[in-house]
């Protein structure tokens, strides 16, 4: 079971299929680039938490070596025609991602973010570090983390990570922008983790987690700190996994209730992390507390469960085959039962229509 609070989707993608006649499936570029592990971007970078901690001297003047080149600037127009664009752009970008249409809002958002960083550097580049600052935030911190979201539907995390790490730069220190700030650091922490790097993830989350606690729902805070459990159980950090997620389940209880979906699914999680504590005592008493409102391994059971991470997938194998033994013992019986009720006039399905319909009086 897997609790990370990402993305919220309304409802899934509809895939349509091609009524042509069938015929031989070709490995074309697009398929063989989508097998391919993801390269590192040439503009890659990574969460520097010591960087990030520091407060600097924003109202410094921008040194002619952070300035961007001629080069940067692909078109020779009015500075101001950039702007008009990239807000085009965006818009267009905005009402795809509502559509579903990712890959079409992908390539709009790379056209706007090109567009707005052109402008907003051709403008305040020659100006103070905190005056560009701000003017990034006011225009790019939205298409910053709309490009690096669809860039995570289309499992390009690598990608994802540079944008919302250019996000979170320009979004630190705005206040009035604090939760969309905690939104792009969680988002940015489930990249990492998505990417094997559970402590970097668990790192940027605790940073940001007293934010979360002010401004998020707390239905979202216990999100953020099961997520935090979940990093640091990955660490195999039982201890602190234990301590933040032991404040997620009491949230979700609290809140939702002890028979909530939200509740009993971390819940297993929850456990899981005690049973590698190989702390039976304090396992026995969240079972006692939680047994009535779901099935819950025992300790010996989800120890049993973790040495044997196949073994729910074994039971599930065996389950089938032995309904599919039953199937073929049945079949010949059923076919003979059938063959009975066309001699007299009617098949299986319909002996059994009155038995199924419901009465008008219990509709």
């Amino acid at each position: 079971l897997n609790m990370r609070h990402r993305v919220r989707e309304t409802r899934k993608a509809k895939r349509y299929f091609s009524k042509t006649p069938i015929r031989a499936i070709s490995a074309d570029d697009d398929v063989m680039k989508a097998l391919q592990p993801e390269e590192d971007p040439p503009d890659n970078m990574d969460f520097d938490e010591e960087k990030y901690m520091q407060d600097p001297d924003y109202d410094e003047p921008i040194p002619a070596h952070e300035r961007k080149p001629d080069s940067f600037f692909t078109l020779d127009i009015p500075n101001i025609e950039r702007l008009e664009e990239g807000k085009l752009f965006y818009e267009s970008a905005c009402v795809l991602v509502g559509r579903e249409q990712f890959a079409e809002a992908t390539r709009a958002l790379e056209e706007c973010v090109s567009m707005l960083e052109q402008y907003v550097h051709y403008k305040y580049d020659r100006t103070t570090k905190s005056t560009l600052r701000s003017k990034l935030a006011e225009h790019l911190s939205d298409p910053y983390a709309q490009l690096a979201f669809c860039y995570q539907r289309a499992s390009k995390y690598k990608r994802a990570k540079v944008f919302y790490l250019k996000a979170l730069k320009v979004l630190k220190g705005d206040y009035e922008r604090g939760e969309q700030l905690v939104q792009v650091a969680m988002n940015l922490s489930e990249v990492y983790a998505t990417l094997g790097e559970p402590g970097q993830a668990s790192v940027i989350c605790v940073i940001h987690l007293p934010l979360a606690e002010k401004l998020f729902e707390p239905i979202h805070y216990a999100g953020a700190l099961s997520n935090l459990s979940i990093y640091l159980a990955d660490c195999k950090n039982w201890q602190a996994s234990f301590s933040y997620g032991s404040d997620a389940l009491e949230i979700f209880t609290t809140t939702l209730g002890y028979s909530h979906p939200f509740t009993l699914q971390y819940l297993q999680i929850f456990l899981k992390v005690i049973a590698n504590m190989k702390d039976k005592e304090l396992y026995d008493e969240y079972y006692a507390e939680y047994a009535e409102y779901t099935q819950i391994p025992t300790y010996e059971g989800m120890l049993h469960r973790i040495n044997n991470p196949s073994g729910d997938i074994n039971e599930r194998h065996k389950a089938k085959e032995d309904l599919e033994q039953q199937a073929q013992r049945i079949m010949p019986q059923m076919k003979k039962v059938e063959e009975l009720m066309k001699q007299r006039g009617m098949n299986f399905s319909s002996s059994l229509v009155g038995d199924m319909v419901t009465p008008p009086s219990k509709e």
